[in-house]
Formats: structure tokens, C-alpha cells, sequence
């Protein structure tokens, strides 16, 4: 249970890591002029991710919130067995000068029937 708990401990701080750094990679001035590549950000995809990222940012909401947050990013967080996890989120940066991450949605994909499953 402990090892368990360790290994999750782990992973969330990967994860927000990874999106802090997918954050600071972009050199906006203002949210209004924040530009980002709205593909995912990371390299090295699988096919079976490659589809997976496709078939979640051709969903209608995510279109929408793409098109609406020109700061807005759509990542693969991880692959564990025959699922992908798909994160769609976009970058605040405070005019004080912090930043953070807005969550839109997560998003598991089957890859043996590519169905998808909204987490919330």
C-alpha cells in the first residue's frame, strides 16, 4: 500500500511537471497574446496514441475549446495497457507574473475499440 501510494505520489508530480514545462516552453506577454501550438507537445507518439490525440481533438467540445483558447494545449499524459489518457488544458499567466494550468477535461481512449470516456 505504501509502494502504492509512493508511485502515485510520483506520477502527479510528473504530470504537473510536465505541464509546467509544457507552460514555460511558450513566452506569452499577456493571455490575449499567448500563442500556442494547440497539437501535443510532446514527441515520440505511438501510432495507437498518434490516433488516440486525433480522435479526442476532433471531438466537437474539444474543436470548440481550441478554437476559443488560442492558449490551449492537448497532450498525451500516459499509455497504461490498452487505455491513453488525454489531457486538454490551456495556460494562464497572471499579470503579476505566475502561471497555471486550466484543466478543460481529461479524456481516456480505448485502443482496442477507441471509444472514448470523458473523466468529467
Amino acid at each position: 500500500m505504501k509502494s502504492l501510494i509512493n508511485l502515485s505520489l510520483i506520477l502527479i508530480f510528473y504530470c504537473f511537471t510536465n505541464l509546467f514545462v509544457a507552460c514555460s516552453q511558450q513566452s506569452p506577454v499577456t493571455n490575449d497574446e499567448m500563442q500556442y501550438d494547440t497539437t501535443n507537445i510532446m514527441q515520440n507518439l505511438t501510432p495507437s496514441e498518434q490516433k488516440a490525440l486525433n480522435l479526442v481533438k476532433n471531438l466537437p467540445e474539444v474543436k470548440e475549446f481550441l478554437e476559443k483558447n488560442k492558449n490551449a494545449i492537448i497532450e498525451v499524459d500516459h499509455t497504461h495497457n490498452d487505455t491513453v489518457l488525454i489531457h486538454v488544458f490551456k495556460c494562464v499567466v497572471h499579470e503579476e507574473g505566475g502561471m497555471n494550468t486550466a484543466t478543460f477535461n481529461w479524456y481516456n481512449v480505448d485502443t482496442k475499440t477507441w471509444k472514448i470516456k470523458k473523466l468529467f
